[in-house]
């Protein structure tokens, strides 16, 4: 077989609010704050294009709710045409946020772009060889999706390397509705080789290997509750099969959480100098990115 190279994102939510910080918040932040999601999006697509990737896989919720806005739209296929002007395919399924019963606008899709319907399908990786690498995958119809879809799998035709793309609550997941729900084992059962989920934002890789069934989060964070790093996993296949992973961070703007002891405190001068301290720690795990800290006296 030969190597070849992904990115898998998911739950992009494009053009989500972020939440918690109130109404006032200089223009100048509010401003970076709204674009955070698009400018992350971009981030992605600009190293799918620097690593020279063979496809992007988005597993749902690439809009932040059904009635998603033209903007979007608009720039969700920019950046997906970029990708097919560098040769690189990309495969999308749709979540319990952007359904395919959503609004969708009378834009083209580019080449080279494959969009799961609301039936298991599958798509070759290299059209010339569909044998060699597979990816299956479903969308949600509508926005609540309850019964668990990985038997639609079931009749779908294998290659020598497969890939299942669904947003889904695997193990049922307590932080997240249970849509789509499934088993660790129904997803080792269909013996695919890498399961690209999406609905959790908490990154979690629930198995390395046979298969590798991995959630990349969300990529940007959008609340406190959303901090530290956010990102992808940029997945590298050799010609035994056999599957490296690397996370990526690629958010624009960090959530960070500080606890201070207030009990060690004595001088308002000794708040002052902790506050300082954990700011400018905060800025240098955030990585030079723009960073959101709350700061928590107990």
């Amino acid at each position: 077989m030969n190597p070849f190279k992904f990115v898998h994102a998911a739950d992009l939510h494009l053009d989500s609010p972020f939440k918690g910080l109130g109404s006032r918040i200089p223009d100048d932040v509010a401003e970076i704050l709204r674009n955070a999601t698009f400018d992350t999006y971009d981030r992605i697509v600009s190293l799918c294009i620097e690593e020279n990737v063979d496809a992007l896989l988005i597993a749902g919720d690439v809009y932040d709710h059904e009635t998603r806005s033209f903007r979007a739209q608009y720039r969700f296929i920019e950046g997906l045409n970029k990708l097919s002007e560098a040769g690189i395919n990309s495969y999308i399924c749709h979540g319990n946020h952007d359904p395919l019963d959503g609004w969708q606008s009378k834009l083209d899709f580019p080449k080279g772009c494959y969009r799961f319907g609301k039936k298991a399908e599958s798509y070759p990786l290299r059209e010339n060889n569909p044998e060699e690498i597979l990816i299956h995958g479903i969308s949600y119809p509508t926005r609540v999706v309850q019964e668990n879809l990985i038997p639609e799998f079931n009749s779908l035709e294998k290659a020598q390397f497969n890939i299942g793309v669904i947003h889904a609550n695997v193990d049922s997941d307590p932080n997240h509705d249970p849509y789509a729900p499934c088993t660790l084992d129904d997803l080792r059962q269909t013996g695919y080789d890498y399961w690209a989920l999406g609905h959790v934002h908490t990154r979690k890789i629930l198995n390395k290997e046979l298969p590798a069934v991995i959630y990349p989060g969300n990529p940007q964070g959008r609340h406190i509750n959303e901090d530290g790093p956010r990102g992808v996993y940029l997945v590298e296949v050799d010609h035994n099969g056999n599957i490296e992973t690397e996370f990526r961070s690629m958010d624009l703007v960090r959530w960070n959480r500080i606890t201070i002891d207030g009990s060690a405190l004595e001088t308002d001068q000794s708040l002052l100098d902790s506050l300082g301290a954990a700011f400018t720690d905060s800025q240098t795990q955030s990585e030079g990115r723009s960073v959101v800290t709350r700061v928590e006296i107990t």
